[in-house]
């Protein structure tokens, strides 16, 4: 056999076996796609029906269903009762139906399918019951617990089948590159180096796909994870006060029960509720803050009364716990500057507020200094330190983040949804300044804030003395206004306090009623239009009311208040936005200004 002969042998020996790696590969690729979309499907799937199971039975699902309609009797609590019911129910059935579910997740499917019927029995028990709602409750009250750790054990089953499909990619993975490479040994020796060049480029592109798909599926879980922390922690901190409300309302039905039962009573139900709206207020200003859209007020803030108002926020926090609170200011601190003072009272709210939660035994100190720059111009530094449990040197950063805590466990003696901190350090850097922390575990912790500011040497009254000076006299007396409103309770708390400015107060329960009532009455001085009603909603009625050619001052009045919301409510034709819970002050402060001012007539053109 001659040379040529040889080579063109070598060459095709090579050539079938760079084509036989191209083939295996190929193959190999579609295997493990096919694996790794069956993973990624069957573990999204249960994620998914979870998240249905958890709802079903949540606040808002058949537990809270079932309490008020033992409360209230009302029938729209029973429906809502029954959808809980068939959401779990039907994600129940759709879970057994997955495939590969095992049969210990079968036994938590039915445990979770008899305490439906313990559900289901109760309801029945409180529809046929006569019996006061005291003895009703004491009655059908169910240990849910059965439930929630079904739903926990199905839970850390789907992230055992996350790490099996992760491990099983990992073995793809490897029996991919020992055919690559057994394969292009035996073709680079055949082909004395020629052609190998393409099944190491393969191997390369699998071996990248592969990682971006471990990457991937890690990333995945530990969102997972987080995702069903973060809900744990947010349900507790909801659930905890919303109980209290509930259970303190109940209690103020009692025949029995004392003013100064009542009087407290009424306070707890008061503080709960105001939790609550943290919360909320907590998560608008994290979503305003990465959306760029927080906006900061200049003006002249009183530091000495700044840090007197913080204290008497958190004060009672800190007797509760026996621990004192001190409050330290350097001579040349100046008294008045010019900054956001909202903004600067809630960051040291926030950071007094964790001293005081993370310290046993010991005290909390407020340290105020000024670092003059140029002229009146310097930095405000604040020094908030606790003798504290301290915080881990690898946490100090990581507590910053939102919904993150230096202790997440079920057992942590704070409580909070792991925003404040995230939300103090990103508005100190939107005022251009920041927050630093250091800690030693054990020993306690200091969080410095530092912001610049400008010395006020004007002598005029702060905005707020100036708006309480306008305010001394009632100007609503004797104004007619509409309000359009689909809930009781909210007509009846309007009425209120209405009545208690002398305000002539029509009500329509929807914006259909609304316009008819302005074409049977006529135009009245103002209307305070709910956003989502019934029929016609309040963007719908306001547009409408502005083809008609009424200038009527209106106020959108809506629980909406997340980004957006207010442009658009102005968009819709509406001249003020306040929103729910009703602050009674902005209220009142706005309808004053529209019945002074009038409506702006440029907001309305091409309404």
């Amino acid at each position: 056999m001659g040379f040529r002969s040889r080579l063109l042998l070598v060459n095709l020996l090579g050539t079938g076996l760079t084509a036989v790696l191209v083939i295996t590969l190929f193959l190999h690729s579609v295997q493990f796609r096919s694996h790794w979309n069956d993973y990624r499907s069957s573990v999204m799937r249960r994620q998914e029906l979870l998240q249905d199971i958890s709802d079903g039975v949540g606040y808002g699902g058949m537990i809270h269903a079932l309490k008020n309609y033992v409360l209230r009797r009302e029938p729209q609590y029973f429906k809502q009762f029954e959808q809980g019911i068939e959401r779990t129910h039907t994600a129940v059935v759709a879970y057994r139906e997955i495939e590969g579910v095992e049969d210990h997740e079968r036994q938590q499917l039915d445990a979770i399918d008899t305490m439906l019927d313990l559900y289901s029995e109760a309801m029945r028990t409180a529809v046929a019951s006569e019996s006061s709602p005291a003895e009703l409750d004491a009655k059908i009250r169910i240990d849910d617990t059965p439930y929630f750790n079904a739903r926990d054990e199905l839970h850390r089953s789907t992230l055992a089948l996350s790490a099996a499909g992760t491990t099983r990619m990992e073995d793809d993975l490897r029996a991919g590159m020992t055919v690559a490479l057994i394969t292009g040994v035996v073709s680079a020796i055949v082909m004395i180096g020629v052609g190998t060049w393409l099944p190491m480029r393969v191997a390369r592109a699998l071996e990248q796909k592969s990682a971006d798909h471990k990457r991937e599926a890690e990333r995945a879980q530990a969102a997972t994870v987080a995702k069903s922390q973060f809900l744990a922690n947010m349900s507790h901190e909801i659930r905890t006060p919303m109980s209290a409300i509930i259970g303190f309302s109940q209690a103020l039905s009692e025949e029995d029960v004392s003013d100064a039962e009542r009087n407290e009573f009424q306070n707890a139900i008061k503080r709960n509720a105001e939790s609550l709206l943290g919360i909320l207020n907590d998560i608008l200003d994290i979503s305003r803050v990465e959306s760029g859209h927080l906006e900061l007020y200049e003006e002249v803030v009183d530091i000495p009364t700044t840090i007197a108002g913080v204290a008497s926020v958190v004060g009672l926090q800190a007797r509760r716990k026996g621990i004192k609170l001190i409050l330290t200011e350097d001579d040349n601190v100046p008294q008045r500057v010019w900054c956001d003072g909202g903004r600067l009272r809630q960051i040291l709210v926030n950071l007094v507020s964790n001293a005081i939660k993370f310290t046993d035994t010991g005290h909390a100190e407020v340290a105020v200094s000024y670092v003059p720059v140029a002229g009146d111009t310097g930095r405000l530094c604040v020094d908030v330190s606790d003798t504290g449990s301290g915080i881990p040197a690898e946490d100090l950063e990581r507590i910053f983040e939102s919904f993150e805590q230096g202790d997440a466990s079920s057992t942590r003696v704070a409580g909070g949804v792991g925003l404040g901190l995230g939300i103090s350090r990103r508005l100190a850097r939107l005022m251009g300044g920041d927050i630093t922390a250091e800690s030693t575990q054990g020993q306690g912790s200091r969080f410095r804030l530092t912001i610049p500011i400008r010395v006020a040497r004007e002598t005029q009254p702060t905005p707020s003395a100036q708006m309480d000076t306008r305010r001394g006299a009632n100007s609503l007396r004797g104004a007619w206004i509409l309000l359009v409103e689909d809930g009781p309770d909210n007509q009846r708390l309007m009425l209120h306090l209405m009545n208690m400015m002398e305000v002539r107060l029509d009500v329509a329960a929807n914006g259909a009623e609304a316009i008819d009532h302005l074409r049977e009455h006529g135009e009245p001085d103002l209307i305070l239009m709910d956003m989502q009603m019934p029929v016609l909603d309040g963007y719908q009625a306001t547009r409408q009311i502005r083809r008609m050619g009424l200038s009527v001052p209106v106020v959108a009045l809506t629980a909406h208040a997340m980004e957006g919301d207010r442009e658009r409510c102005l968009a819709a034709g509406c001249d003020g936005y306040v929103t729910k819970p009703i602050d009674r002050e902005k209220l009142f402060e706005t309808c004053e200004r529209l019945l002074n001012e009038g409506p702006s007539v440029a907001e309305h053109q091409g309404h």
